[in-house]
């Protein structure tokens, strides 16, 4: 499918999703096993001034209701019927597929031009994410448009993504990395492929060879299911989720582009290592368009030089805050002053030390560790 196909499904979906009352800022639920259609669904929703939330058609229907109650959603996007979203009274479910394009009433004529002037706005909420923190407690991260728009602008280059860029979308809709996989190669002219969601959980390999991708996200665990010489196409692989191993080191490092990505759905993909055979797999590299402090966790002082803390992030990346927890967001998210400017900081949670280069080594979780003031 080309951008040009793409643009036109999304904004004739978007016409016809104002049509039926959607308003800006409302909540939009899209369930979609891989599709070209999940995409043009998203774009729809963010054309038409709403915010999307991924539901997940493999999730257990309790987690599905949860998402659906929390997110007070009254529309949801999907490709076929699915039988958990008919039941729910109250909820208009919305088929986006190839059937819905070629209906000739939703065919819009030149007249029928979108208002885009009257949709969202740079800190109007994009994508809505039901994520678990450390704890396994649910939390609703809000993106906004600007803080994913200036992460594609300051990780997309750093993470290697291009024009020539054929990205392996394997990241589940409900995970952030999602996002990036979709948005930033879109926003940087790349090409998105899509694997079947039998082959990306059983044939990998095989379809990111028939896809011909040469750039792929996956967490170390899932790396180390697969073989350089299966994947021989694959030039850049960009590592986030978990800690990184010495065996994924020693087996992908002189094979690829191999990157450690840190960060977390509230603040992107933030921190970059390009990883060599000789790397610590304990180094998440350097910041990318985020100003970083290491800070005191008690006292939130700066500490100096080389010494460890409590990593805080400044910068146009971050979240805007969990959805409907003004506590959560209060406590995560603070507002300091200063005579010359304001700001906004993100509490990590995350203790780690800079080394002498400019990059950092992640020591552990502040809420697992014994920390002597």
């Amino acid at each position: 499918m080309t951008y040009h196909e793409i643009d036109k499904y999304s904004t004739t979906l978007a016409q016809n999703l104002r049509q039926i009352g959607i308003k800006r800022r409302e909540n939009i639920g899209f369930c979609f096993e891989k599709s070209a259609w999940a995409i043009i669904s998203m774009l729809g929703i963010l054309k038409a001034g709403g915010s999307c939330v991924p539901l997940d058609p493999s999730h257990p229907p309790s987690r599905i209701r949860t998402i659906l109650e929390a997110a007070s959603l009254s529309t949801v996007l999907v490709e076929a019927r699915n039988d958990l979203l008919a039941q729910i009274q109250d909820l208009t479910l919305v088929f986006v597929n190839r059937s819905f394009f070629s209906t000739t009433s939703n065919q819009q004529s030149p007249s029928q031009t979108l208002p885009f002037q009257q949709g969202s706005r740079p800190t109007d909420p994009a994508f809505i994410l039901f994520t678990s923190g450390s704890t396994g407690s649910p939390k609703a991260v809000v993106l906004t448009h600007s803080a994913i728009c200036s992460s594609a602008k300051y990780h997309g280059k750093a993470m290697f993504v291009g024009v020539e860029s054929r990205v392996y979308q394997h990241a589940a809709y409900t995970f952030d990395m999602s996002i990036y996989d979709i948005f930033t190669t879109l926003i940087l002219g790349g090409t998105v492929c899509i694997p079947s969601s039998y082959s990306r959980i059983h044939r990998i390999a095989e379809s990111i060879q028939h896809l011909r991708a040469n750039w792929a996200f996956f967490t170390p665990t899932l790396l180390s299911t697969l073989h350089p010489n299966e994947v021989s196409g694959l030039r850049t692989v960009l590592l986030a989720g978990e800690p990184v191993t010495q065996e994924i080191i020693d087996s992908w490092a002189a094979k690829v582009r191999l990157l450690n990505g840190y960060g977390s759905t509230e603040m992107s993909t933030c921190f970059l290592a390009h990883l060599t055979p000789s790397s610590d797999p304990r180094n998440i590299g350097t910041p990318k368009g985020v100003i970083t402090r290491i800070v005191d966790p008690e006292t939130l002082c700066q500490i100096m030089d080389t010494g460890a803390g409590e990593l805080v992030v400044i910068g146009p990346v971050l979240a805007s805050g969990y959805l409907n927890d003004c506590n959560r967001t209060n406590t995560s998210f603070l507002n300091f002053s200063s005579k010359s400017s304001e700001y906004r900081i993100y509490r990590t949670g995350d203790i780690v030390e800079r080394n002498a280069d400019g990059s950092y080594h992640f020591l552990g979780r502040r809420d697992t560790m014994t920390w002597h003031v």
